[in-house]
């Protein structure tokens, strides 16, 4: 087994989960070779070589992906990295950090006291990780089986963030459940920013202190948060988006657009939430 996947992003020998009422919207999604968990219901209308067939098929997933995660016989973060761990020459890792294994540090990077590099990150030359910082943290994920019981998701993708970006203190980074969390070159992510898992931020993006960004949400390049802004999940914010202070941004805008409220709403004129990037 390659990889895990949900239909997004089938890849060669994976496993995917099928739980929806009309899989046939997703049948373009598996292309090549997979193994898909699915309903009776569903099995007929899933264009796979292999079916397992399951009451439960994201709770038979959860079970499974632990399984594969564990398994001896695959170093899973080293090969969605596609590189090898490593922690460049010139990296400078505090001596209360905590750099865990199957993790890439390229050149220059910097990672302050008491910060937390969580396994399966990897991050570019010359980004600074300030004191007290969670890279690759897992999220709260919860799955309700129908016998009632509880399965917590494993988060078993990435944290990927680039170069010359700095991370502020006592920021969280969550890692992805089986894709990546990113963050582009050239971010700006400030003190006791929380940026939930497989959410993908864009180059020079600028996120004053305390903002709160949902699970997958989507923030394009040059978007400006002022500070304690929300994002709700699966939100996308086009690029040079400006967001003023406290606003909670509950809908996808286009670019150039300029927010402020809860809910965000346009406003006449040109915002200024941060600095010129």
């Amino acid at each position: 087994m390659a990889a895990l996947t949900t239909f997004g992003a089938p890849v060669d020998n994976g496993l995917a989960y099928c739980s929806l009422a009309s899989p046939r919207v997703h049948a373009a999604a598996i292309a090549r070779p997979c193994t898909v968990l699915c309903t009776p219901d569903n099995a007929g209308a899933i264009p796979s070589s292999t079916r397992l067939i399951t009451a439960d098929p994201r709770a038979a997933f959860i079970r499974l992906s632990e399984e594969f995660a564990a398994s001896d016989a695959v170093d899973y973060e080293s090969m969605m990295m596609q590189v090898a761990p490593a922690v460049g020459g010139t990296a400078e890792v505090h001596e209360t950090a905590l750099v865990e294994e199957n993790v890439r540090l390229g050149d220059g990077v910097k990672v302050g006291a008491g910060a937390i590099i969580r396994r399966g990150t990897v991050i570019g030359p010359r980004t600074e990780v300030r004191s007290g910082a969670v890279i690759g943290e897992a999220g709260i994920a919860v799955h309700l089986q129908l016998s009632g019981d509880v399965l917590s998701q494993p988060h078993l993708g990435l944290t990927v963030i680039g170069e010359d970006c700095q991370i502020g203190a006592n920021a969280v980074v969550m890692r992805a459940m089986l894709d990546e969390t990113r963050i582009g070159s050239g971010t700006i992510v400030g003190n006791l920013c929380n940026i939930g898992h497989g959410a993908a931020i864009a180059e020079k993006v600028w996120m004053s202190v305390g903002c709160l960004i949902g699970g997958h949400a989507v923030l394009d390049d040059g978007v400006t948060l002022g500070m304690g802004v929300q994002v709700r999940d699966n939100v996308t914010l086009g690029s040079g988006t400006q967001v003023g202070m406290g606003s909670v941004v509950l809908r996808s805008a286009p670019p150039a657009s300029n927010l402020f409220g809860s809910p965000a709403k346009p406003i006449r004129g040109r915002l200024t939430a941060g600095p010129e990037r």
